[in-house]
């Protein structure tokens, strides 16, 4: 569906992105790849990162192929275009939000547009397919995809036993990973440190979550 409200110059393109999903689903069931994703919050990050990569890739050479050209054979096109899918202060409100929240937001479809650049630049059409067939295990794979094509798997260190008491339950857990690390750096650093640091990431593991229970208090 494409709203009323959406301006009619921008409509074909926003169609040629949904269409994307559409094509995608019925190849590979959107629903189900995006929830075998779900052990682990970077993981599934990186699935998220294929479904709106993809399609935004898709969009992007739809529009440069109204301009005669190709996003196969222009590196500064993909940037360019990549570009185009951040806000850039179209959204006062969704500048005024937290960096974390800013930054993950966005983070499917320009990191995974450059990231489904990257394979379809070794593998061609077949590209498209293998991103699903083989889907990225981890951020740090979208944001450096050589390590996706490596195979590099990132390490899951075990966590120290906290020996709660009993009063104590887990709440909730999840994994970190580079994205995550590149975030918190640049929050208390700044962009061009946290860009140096955060690739030397190897690995994480569940960050765990709990809470006094309210029958003890």
């Amino acid at each position: 569906f494409v709203t009323e409200t959406t301006a009619p110059e921008t409509q074909e393109t926003i169609l040629a992105h949904e269409l994307s999903h559409a094509i995608a689903d019925q190849n590979f069931n959107l629903a189900h790849f995006i929830r075998q994703g779900k052990k682990s919050d970077d993981g599934a990050t990186a699935r998220l990162a294929v479904m709106e990569g993809q399609a935004t890739w898709l969009m992007s050479e739809y529009l440069a192929r109204r301009l005669g050209q190709s996003l196969r054979n222009s590196p500064d096109m993909v940037k360019m275009m990549s570009r185009l899918s951040q806000t850039g202060g179209q959204y006062p409100v969704f500048d005024q939000a937290p960096l974390y929240l800013r930054l993950t937001l966005v983070f499917p479809y320009t990191a995974g547009m450059v990231f489904q650049n990257e394979v379809i630049a070794r593998d061609g059409d077949e590209g498209f397919a293998e991103v699903f067939r083989h889907a990225p295990v981890s951020t740090q794979q979208i944001m450096h995809p050589q390590k996706y094509f490596d195979n590099v798997q990132p390490t899951l260190p075990d966590l120290p036993d906290p020996h709660l008491p009993s009063a104590y339950k887990s709440l909730v857990g999840g994994t970190l990973g580079e994205l995550d690390q590149e975030v918190l750096l640049e929050q208390f650093t700044n962009k061009a440190r946290a860009e140096e640091i955060a690739p030397h990431l190897r690995g994480s593991t569940d960050r765990k979550s709990t809470r006094l229970n309210s029958s003890h208090l």
